[in-house]
């Protein structure tokens, strides 16, 4: 399969910012309290360890690394051409950054595999995309309505790049122009809180709480 394309732009240097003088929490090591006893635990953000008896049974994640975000790195090998499933995530990341020109680029190198499932995996992301940051419900039943026609073999390139332009016209909801930045914010303290609740989780018992707390910032 032979392929020639121009990202149109070119690959700089990047600049590594290193503060002068080390923040004093930067030591290597945090303590985290356990979510479900009194006992603490030591994170290492180095090595990417905890010493709670689930990491320590895997070695892979537990908790506590998640709700540090510190994940285990991966390893990858880079190649002349990507394959269809590094290209179909390369795909995926241009729609959630809201750029149109890397998610056409990427249609057309995905249209040049030829079986009929990549072009049903590459239409079904699409519809994925509709409903993944833009919470737009006009969109997402766009998208739906158009994707019996976008999944088949022999469709245009130009019909899978309209619905790419159409969900990139979207607004993102955790971008900082829509208040982004609180709702994150906001999520995270709540994530935080949810770990360290006492009692049953049930879904009846979660669903009254997001009903009590959307009740709570609609008051006046």
């Amino acid at each position: 399969m032979n392929r020639s394309f121009d990202f149109g732009y070119s690959l700089r240097a990047a600049t590594i910012y290193e503060p002068k003088e080390k923040a004093p929490h930067t030591t290597g090591t945090i303590r985290l309290k356990s979510f479900d006893c009194d006992g603490w635990h030591i994170i290492n953000l180095a090595e990417r360890t905890c010493d709670c008896s689930e990491f320590q049974g895997t070695r892979v994640g537990c908790v506590h690394l998640d709700a540090m975000g510190v994940h285990r790195l991966t390893a990858f090998t880079a190649s002349t051409y990507p394959t269809f499933s590094q290209a179909l995530s390369a795909l995926v990341k241009s729609l959630r950054l809201r750029r149109v020109d890397d998610a056409a680029y990427w249609l057309l190198y995905l249209i040049g595999f030829p079986e009929p499932q990549h072009r049903f995996r590459t239409a079904r992301r699409l519809l994925i995309g509709a409903a993944e940051d833009g919470h737009s419900i006009a969109v997402m039943e766009k998208v739906l309505g158009q994707f019996p026609s976008i999944s088949k073999p022999k469709t245009e390139l130009q019909n899978l790049v309209a619905e790419a332009v159409r969900i990139c016209k979207v607004p993102n909801w955790w971008h900082p122009s829509t208040g982004g930045s609180d709702y994150i914010h906001s999520g995270l303290v709540a994530l935080r809180r949810l770990s360290y609740l006492q009692g049953k989780k049930s879904l009846a018992a979660l669903t009254a709480m997001l009903e009590r707390g959307i009740g709570e910032k609609d008051k006046p």
